[in-house]
């Protein structure tokens, strides 16, 4: 309110007094009881500072979220949010490209609708315009989109009713296919 923060504030001041250096800052972690008088890191998130020390006019910080995972009692990272809005999740968690996802294992990107009539899709823009969309349309459960920036040319991938593909597409697609 009125540019005044309300609510829980964490701060931190670096131990000789100075400013909050590179990967200093402040964490709230969570932690369990194990029923024998010992208490155990379940999870933490930190705020630390990036690159530079904290100044008047720079002040670049990151959020990092870690977790212990089962078999071990010591936290790992598993996702960051970095200065510049970027999000990394999984093992040693890069933060290069706007969602970067690592796993050690299978890495799928799930998206689903509740919604009969709602469509599931990536649209690439670039500068707020449309450039072009992979999709999947509900009025067909089995068909596969991928068109350009209006929506009306491209490729359309129809399975058979699990008997085979049929492919449909704009005239400049229509080379080099081939069943998988």
């Amino acid at each position: 309110r009125n540019g005044v923060y309300e609510g829980l504030i964490i701060r931190h001041q670096d131990e000789s007094g100075g400013n909050t250096d590179v990967d200093e800052g402040c964490a709230i972690v969570f932690q369990g009881y194990d029923g024998s008088n010992s208490f155990h890191d379940l999870a933490a998130i930190y705020a630390r500072s990036n690159e530079n020390s904290v100044s008047d006019n720079d002040s670049p910080g990151f959020l990092s979220f870690h977790v212990t995972p089962d078999g071990s009692q010591t936290l790992g990272e598993a996702m960051r949010i970095a200065k510049d809005g970027k999000v990394g999740i999984g093992l040693t968690p890069s933060t290069e490209y706007a969602l970067n996802l690592v796993s050690s294992s299978n890495t799928y990107f799930k998206m689903d609708t509740t919604s009969a009539s709602g469509d599931v899709g990536i649209l690439y823009e670039s500068e707020g315009n449309s450039k072009w969309s992979i999709w999947m349309d509900q009025s067909d459960t089995f068909c596969l989109n991928v068109t350009d920036h209006d929506g009306t040319q491209g490729a359309q991938l129809i399975q058979n009713d699990g008997d085979g593909w049929n492919n449909y597409s704009d005239e400049r697609w229509k080379t080099n296919w081939t069943e998988y």
